[in-house]
């Protein structure tokens, strides 16, 4: 990590299953930063499970307030910021991070990746889908990904 750039915020990106949490939270430590989960910043603001939110109200109303929170993220200084799998495949979205932040794409093999989420009910976007479904979901995901200024193997 010594060729990071440092950063007020750096956002980081990558599939469901990579680590972003987990790498997220090291990289937090190693810059004496603090550490986010966008998700539950989603979570705390909607009252609810981020599975609740997509069942009761849809994955458009979830993606909507993904988005909100995203921006207030902007207040924060000296954060290391984990995002959604999603998060940079909204409209603009992955833009929006390079301009108000660094972003850090965190890469793991796609296998591991699908045996870590095909199962998880806290995910319901992977919930049960097959491992062409999330193979498929991940390639769609891809280009904006490969938008981030730095990759983590």
């Amino acid at each position: 990590m010594s060729n990071l750039r440092v950063h007020s915020r750096i956002y980081v990106v990558g599939f469901m299953g990579s680590g972003k949490t987990m790498r997220g939270s090291e990289m937090a430590k190693l810059l004496n930063y603090q550490f986010v989960d966008l998700d539950q910043l989603v979570e705390a603001a909607a009252g609810k499970s981020i599975p609740q939110i997509v069942k009761e109200s849809g994955e458009d109303a979830f993606r909507a307030l993904e988005q909100e929170q995203l921006k207030i993220t902007a207040l924060f200084d000296r954060s290391i910021i984990a995002t959604g799998g999603g998060t940079p495949c909204q409209a603009g979205a992955m833009e929006w991070m390079n301009e108000h932040g660094w972003t850090a794409w965190i890469k793991a093999d796609l296998q591991t990746m699908i045996d870590r989420i095909a199962n998880d009910p806290n995910r319901p976007l992977a919930f049960r889908k097959s491992s062409e479904e999330l193979r498929a979901l991940y390639e769609q995901r891809l280009p904006f990904y490969k938008k981030a200024r730095q990759i983590f193997l």
